[in-house]
């Protein structure tokens, strides 16, 4: 069964993260199905209440934590002004960052509120996409500081609820932890990773590549890469951009702009997930500049399987994989000036890249290990449950 929520129908604000006629539909699949286990991997788009559907029909349940919506309703722990927010704030914070940012008076803002009255929904949804503005501006239709504190008791309910939880790194888990969950029992599980690991020697002949694999977007930094790279004036280096570039038009268009002129620079598009391998064996560096806590970061494990180093911001999960001249190198996120030190610093010493030692000092699951670990945390769920009943 497929269930479509894309947040088009207006309503209060506890609809948009729970919604009863979600947890209507979800007793009755479990009703049918009378699965012997649920796996929670998100909520978005669903509701708080299904881990209570599950606990009241006595069917063991497994979340899978991958994001921050839970304390977080821009799901990222972005502001609105693109800052790195800490966490544990008060509520009125919370409804302050979702529908105050100072960033809303921009013209742009003030010109769709203006629209909002006159275009239909689905011309709406598109207009807030193509400006970037929050998800659901202009779809609910009041909130308050009051409206956070109860999502906030509404997802430490909910999580109270489930049987086990799961986090992809120690980042998240602690994250979660600091921000009121309770995350006593929570288990760390790296996600798998479907590449063998591939050892390499770079070229000696041509430029040193460096590389950006991931979405074309703001909390992603390709907007700082692409100024720390070009404030570097090494004829030996190129940068190659790899991902979509459709999701925030505008965004785009500024970092073509910025990269503009600058033949060492090109844009690659996406790829088809199966061209992995082919793709890191073009590069000689990865850059991660994101600005946003990484929960895991697939890229990176990737590229360290494949023989490639990784030049990462110092955010979130990445400091788990990334060691400091073991593996690649580390600077403060949207530190372009350090960013850029570091690419200079590569492009006068090539041989540092020969000096590193992949993947590093870091597990990497692949898909079979990551599904091994998985099935023993559901045995013991159900287990658990069983030995409850009796």
């Amino acid at each position: 069964m497929r269930l479509v929520n894309d947040f088009k129908r207006p309503g209060a604000f506890r609809a948009s993260y729970a919604d009863s006629q979600v947890d209507l539909i979800f007793k009755q699949v479990v009703d049918e199905f009378r699965p012997d286990l649920v796996h929670y991997n998100h909520w978005i788009a669903l509701s708080t209440g299904l881990p209570g559907v599950t606990r009241r029909g006595a069917v063991p349940s497994v979340l899978s934590q991958h994001d921050y919506w839970s304390i977080c309703h821009r799901v990222n722990l972005i502001t609105g002004d693109s800052e790195v927010c800490p966490g544990r704030c008060a509520p009125g914070d919370c409804y302050h960052c979702v529908f105050h940012q100072p960033s809303h008076g921009s013209r742009r803002y003030h010109l769709a509120r203006l629209l909002k009255p006159f275009l239909p929904l689905d011309y709406r949804i598109r207009l807030i996409r193509r400006l970037g503005l929050p998800w659901d501006f202009g779809l609910i239709t009041k909130a308050g500081p009051r409206d956070f504190a109860e999502r906030s008791r509404s997802f430490a309910h909910a999580f109270q609820q489930v049987d086990q939880i799961l986090t992809p790194s120690v980042f998240v888990r602690d994250t979660l932890r600091d921000n009121g969950i309770n995350m006593d029992d929570a288990q760390v599980l790296p996600l798998g990773v479907g590449m063998q690991p591939q050892p390499r020697e770079r070229s000696a002949n041509g430029p040193i590549r460096f590389a950006f694999v991931g979405t074309v977007l703001p909390i992603k930094g390709t907007d700082c890469l692409v100024r720390a790279f070009r404030a570097v004036p090494a004829d030996n280096i190129c940068l190659d951009v790899y991902g979509r570039e459709d999701l925030q038009p505008f965004f785009t268009h500024h970092v073509h702009e910025l990269a503009a002129q600058d033949p060492r620079i090109a844009f690659h598009g996406s790829f088809p997930p199966d061209h992995r391998a082919e793709i890191y064996a073009k590069m000689d560096v990865l850059v991660i500049p994101s600005v946003a806590q990484e929960t895991f970061s697939f890229v990176a494990r990737e590229a360290l399987l494949a023989g490639v180093p990784v030049v990462a911001a110092r955010v979130g999960a990445l400091m788990e994989i990334i060691y400091e001249g073991k593996n690649g190198f580390l600077y403060p996120a949207a530190d372009e000036g350090a960013l850029s030190a570091i690419i200079a610093r590569i492009a006068r010493q090539p041989a540092l890249l020969e000096s590193l030692v992949l993947p590093g000092p870091v597990e990497i699951l692949d898909t079979h290990e990551h599904i091994r670990r998985l099935e023993q945390v559901y045995q013991t769920a159900v287990a658990s449950k069983v030995n409850a009943v009796q």
